[in-house]
């Protein structure tokens, strides 16, 4: 049996308060990664999990376990206004298929998605034949 493996990351971006941004990778078991950014000499932030893909489940200190939660909703109060993250995911079960999909927070927590499958809809439109899925 094949294992689903899959890994996901963000973009770098400004936030409000980098300590509660910290905190907020950590209760959601998220590599925190930063970096300045040259036009500015801003502290950019912005996360890596090596080891899922974006997590349904985040830590709550208050009750010493594991809740089922959103990441994007918690992600949007962290962004500073004007600012927007982008959160990727890819996975694949040895390499009988593939996904992939990213998706656009904004500070409000307005959302944009965007998947690899959809490629299937737009090539529709230029195929005389059925287009075969990308998998086994």
């Amino acid at each position: 049996m094949a294992n689903y493996i899959a890994l996901c990351r963000s973009n770098y971006f400004a936030v409000r308060n980098p300590d509660d941004f910290r905190q907020f990778c950590q209760d959601w078991g998220l590599g925190c990664i930063s970096k300045k950014d040259t036009d500015t000499a801003q502290e950019l932030f912005g996360f890596v999990n090596n080891d899922g893909g974006i997590p349904a489940f985040r830590y709550d200190s208050k009750t010493n376990d594991f809740v089922e939660d959103t990441l994007f909703e918690h992600l949007a109060g962290h962004i500073q206004p004007g600012w927007v993250a982008i959160v990727q995911e890819v996975g694949f079960e040895k390499l009988r298929y593939l996904v992939g999909y990213a998706v656009a927070v904004s500070c409000d927590g307005e959302l944009e998605t965007v998947a690899l499958s959809n490629i299937y809809a737009l090539a529709a439109e230029h195929a005389e034949f059925p287009i075969t899925p990308c998998e086994y």
